[in-house]
């Protein structure tokens, strides 16, 4: 294989992207402002604000017919004092954006459920996905009396979702990998 043909084209593809990210928007952020749980007759319920800061490149990407997945992952863990933690439940929340040239809105799809949301608006879409209220969390039967509960949550942008040309980018562009920070709270038991 003659690797002086591929070498000035990697040379260039690492600079192109080194480029891009000195010069994209350092803002672009994933990130759980809040939250917070409550006992609803038999189910535990979680409020949190989520906030989708999307990078330059991202909202391009959007305008040009490329959907992007974000992911919600959520965990609930019995704390216990002298081994890890015992894992109660796992949820995966799953959801796409893309923009939708001909009638000029954006389209936010619930992967779990297969539900959709138009916008006119981006700010306005990501705005509705960050306000989650009310989600069933979690049956109150699968918890114990006099333990305590730890809900560990954090939301992402998922690039293997991406069409295959664009996930290289992706994979070595810091304005692509956006991923929050474990947000963690107590699972707020009945009084």
């Amino acid at each position: 294989m003659n690797y002086r043909f591929f070498l000035p084209h990697l040379v260039y593809l690492s600079l192109l992207l080194c480029w891009q990210t000195v010069l994209g928007e350092t803002n672009a952020v994933f990130s759980i402002a809040n939250a917070k749980t409550h006992l609803d007759e038999t189910v535990y319920r979680l409020d949190a604000d989520l906030n989708y800061q999307l990078s330059h490149e991202i909202k391009e990407a959007l305008t040009n017919a490329v959907a992007i997945t974000l992911v919600l992952r959520i965990s609930v863990n019995q704390k216990r004092d002298y081994i890890w933690n015992k894992n109660v439940a796992k949820l995966e929340q799953r959801y796409t954006l893309h923009y939708h040239k001909l009638s000029q809105r954006y389209v936010l799809t619930y992967l779990n459920t297969q539900s959709h949301i138009n916008f006119a608006k981006l700010e306005t879409a990501l705005r509705v996905l960050g306000e989650l209220r009310d989600f069933p969390l979690l049956d109150a039967s699968l918890i114990e009396d006099n333990e305590q509960y730890q809900v560990e949550m954090n939301t992402l942008l998922d690039i293997e979702a991406l069409p295959a040309p664009l996930r290289p980018v992706a994979y070595f562009s810091e304005q692509w990998r956006l991923k929050s920070k474990t947000y963690r709270l107590e699972l707020k038991q009945a009084d």
